[in-house]
């Protein structure tokens, strides 16, 4: 008679089994529940440990890329955003020191041994390098069928664009992802890899994603963003409602007005987010921002103000004011950023808090806005101030 049987409807998942060949049933051994639950805490503490180790050691390292781009002289305008390279051809020790290192570590290694991870870092296509841009641009494909993904993040969007991650914008992996970032935008691979975090749990057990799957509300998209409408606001596209890929042009004018010749700073970018998160709180019955979000958003304008800057004629194109109506690099556009080592994560969280303490926060009651402070008004930083009473 077979030892082996269906799972009753009544044993726990996951609990050990034993087989009575008198009944042919499988029967669970009491004795057995604390040595389970027992495991599972073990495991839970591990992956705890294993965690809290990788922060510290990721911020340990990351403090001294902070400090050592004190010193360490600033990237040329053709190192900025690297040309092709691979473990057969290296980048210059002087200008990649750490992807150098990796790969001389793999042309020892071989293919069979190298882990995946190095290899997204060491290989390289070089689009952009020297602000070389133009030809690399595609518009992902519109209609019935269209299969390709984008999320709400401009930065991704754009890399999926120019064919840096791949265009569809699917089955990414995170490691893929940093190094793509580390190279187009000049980050630190400590703050590259910081940035996956907010979306850990979509690569958690399958190791990709598709960008799409940052769209979800609380992820990276948020009530109050300036690039994008709120979920239940009557401009965001019905079709695009889940996962908030495209820009709205509402407010793109309406923060980033093309009539604008000015630079715009931190304080530009403080006020945005002051006049923005007010207007969303009033006009939207459900509107929700907690704290991990609003450092989340004025986060995402500190690594605008650092990495793409305030000049109009390159900061429009790359949120969407194209005649495409998706994110692009104009031709010539090099990050911003110039460290040596790239912006690190201590770096961003100092823009972030002054950028964070200039939009002060949404205390108070609700009120409506002047007239002239309207949802289909233009509105910019250098124009109006945020949250306008009705005398």
């Amino acid at each position: 008679m077979s030892e082996t049987t269906e799972r009753t409807s009544g044993t726990p998942t996951g609990v050990p089994e034993l087989v009575n060949p008198a009944i042919n049933q499988r029967i669970v051994s009491p004795w057995m529940f604390p040595l389970s639950g027992g495991w599972r805490m073990l495991s839970a503490l591990g992956k705890l440990t294993f965690t809290i180790l990788f922060i510290l050691v990721l911020h340990t390292v990351d403090t001294a890329i902070f400090l050592v781009n004190l010193v360490w002289p600033s990237r040329s305008a053709e190192a900025l955003v690297p040309g092709r390279y691979s473990p057969e051809n290296p980048p210059p020790f002087s200008q990649r020191p750490l992807t150098w290192v990796l790969c001389c570590l793999e042309s020892f290694l071989g293919d069979g041994l190298t882990p995946t991870w190095i290899t997204y870092i060491t290989h390289w296509e070089g689009i952009g390098h020297d602000g070389r841009w133009e030809h690399s641009f595609e518009t992902p494909p519109q209609g019935e069928g269209a299969m390709w993904s984008r999320c709400p993040c401009p930065a991704i969007n754009a890399m999926a664009n120019h064919g840096i991650i791949p265009r569809d914008g699917r089955h990414i992996t995170p490691i893929q992802l940093a190094a793509a970032v580390h190279n187009t935008y000049n980050l630190s691979l400590t703050l590259s890899i910081q940035l996956l975090a907010a979306f850990y749990p979509f690569y958690l057990e399958r190791g990709w994603f598709d960008i799409e799957d940052l769209g979800g509300q609380g992820v990276i998209q948020h009530d109050g963003s300036f690039l994008r409408e709120d979920v239940n606001s009557p401009w965001a596209f019905p079709t695009v409602i889940g996962t908030q890929a495209r820009p709205s042009q509402r407010l793109i004018e309406r923060y980033f007005p093309a009539s604008n010749t000015k630079d715009y700073t931190w304080q530009n970018h403080s006020a945005i987010l002051a006049h923005r998160r007010a207007d969303s709180r009033n006009h939207n019955g459900t509107f929700v921002l907690n704290p991990l979000q609003y450092v989340f958003s004025s986060g995402n304008s500190a690594l605008i103000h650092e990495v793409v800057g305030g000049k109009m004629h390159e900061l429009r194109p790359w949120i969407g004011a194209n005649e495409y109506g998706w994110e692009m690099h104009i031709d010539g556009f090099q990050p911003k950023c110039k460290q040596g080592w790239g912006m690190s994560i201590l770096q961003l969280q100092i823009w972030t808090a002054i950028i964070e303490l200039g939009a002060g926060s949404l205390s108070g009651p609700r009120f409506p806005y002047k007239n002239d402070i309207d949802a289909y008004q233009g509105w910019n930083a250098d124009q109006a101030k945020a949250g306008a009473e009705v005398n």
